[in-house]
């Protein structure tokens, strides 16, 4: 071995150094696009929270994501066996069929992600698994009042109407698509909203 180079074994413990250090790098610094995903995220308990109160509720088959091809996926599906008693729960104006979407107050729900995403996927997997439409209803859970999203669908025509005695319900029938929307800052303090109410805004006045 001449005067000056290193033995195999080090020489290849060195190589290994040089190519695992920007690795170690890259894995742990976020750039500020995944930082701001990582803030938008819908908060990760809904859909457990949810599950259990589906449990609770008798559901056994419980919720599960909505797959749809080349769309990302809703929060979850609930599936409500006919004739079940839902009277004192939270799910008492669902349907047989019920496609959930939460957006919470730091991702709020706007006008492009419903009309283009939320309403298409949802009758794509209507139409993929040969559901009567009416049977399916669009529940948008949203930590606050979309605003933006209910003026909009008044001027296509297709506006959203607050449910007598049930203010924080928003109803509206989007070509034949039903299409509910709850607004959790706006729930009355009850038990069977306990759910929900946890998902309301820092500063919801509930």
């Amino acid at each position: 071995m001449s005067a000056g180079r290193k033995p195999p074994s080090q020489a290849r413990a060195a190589s290994r150094q040089r190519t695992r250090s920007p690795q170690v790098t890259s894995k742990t610094k976020k750039s500020k696009g995944d930082a701001e995903r990582e803030n938008k995220r819908p908060d990760p308990r809904f859909k457990e929270l949810m599950a259990l109160a589906a449990r609770e509720a008798g559901l056994e088959n419980g919720p599960t994501e909505l797959p749809v091809p080349q769309s990302s996926s809703s929060d979850m599906l609930l599936t409500i066996p006919p004739g079940t008693r839902l009277e004192n729960t939270i799910f008492y104006f669902f349907r047989l069929f019920d496609v959930l979407e939460f957006k919470g107050w730091n991702d709020p729900l706007d006008k492009e992600n419903f009309f283009k995403t939320q309403l298409a996927r949802i009758y794509l997997w209507s139409a993929q698994n040969k559901l009567e439409i009416t049977d399916v209803l669009n529940v948008i859970v949203s930590a606050r009042r979309p605003e933006k999203v209910l003026e909009y669908s008044a001027e296509l025509g297709c506006p959203f109407v607050q449910t007598p005695g049930r203010e924080w319900l928003w109803q509206a029938q989007c070509g034949w698509q039903d299409v509910a929307i709850v607004v959790c800052s706006e729930l009355p303090i009850e038990p069977r909203y306990a759910v929900w109410l946890l998902f309301a805004p820092p500063t919801s006045d509930t």
